[in-house]
């Protein structure tokens, strides 16, 4: 090591220990404020965009339930008065919709795990920023 790289070496470690020294605590407790502030607005947009996926997701379970229930009801008439061509294709149209209900079912799913996880993370961030302004607020 060159005596130019043992004193750039020194003087960066002096700056460094300078800058610890007389940093800001009430600049970086605001910004981390503003940092934690940011992250929970994103989270509890992310939470309604979910809440309102649900909504639509438990709206398409009902539609598609009721609509089972009406094929189901229309497969057994048609087999009880011999017209097979329109059972067939009633049941295959209950095919359809009994796979889209358990895509739908499982997509609630999903988005009530997400939910829980917005929550746990909202919960988090709400803890944070309460201790920094407890930091701000005691200067």
């Amino acid at each position: 090591m060159s005596l130019e790289h043992f004193f750039q070496s020194v003087e960066a470690g002096l700056l460094s220990f300078g800058r610890r020294l007389c940093r800001d605590q009430f600049a970086e407790a605001r910004e981390e404020a503003e940092r934690v502030g940011e992250e929970l607005r994103r989270e509890r947009a992310a939470l309604r965009r979910c809440r309102d996926d649900m909504a639509q997701l438990r709206q398409l379970v009902r539609a598609h339930e009721a609509r089972a229930s009406l094929l189901a009801s229309r497969v057994e008439s048609f087999v009880y008065v011999h017209d097979g061509p329109s059972a067939f294709d009633h049941a295959l149209e209950l095919d359809n919709i009994r796979r889209r209900l358990a895509e739908d079912r499982e997509g609630l799913r999903r988005c009530l795990r997400f939910e829980r996880e917005c929550l746990d993370t909202i919960r988090d961030l709400e803890r944070r920023f309460d201790e920094v302004h407890d930091r701000l607020c005691r200067r």
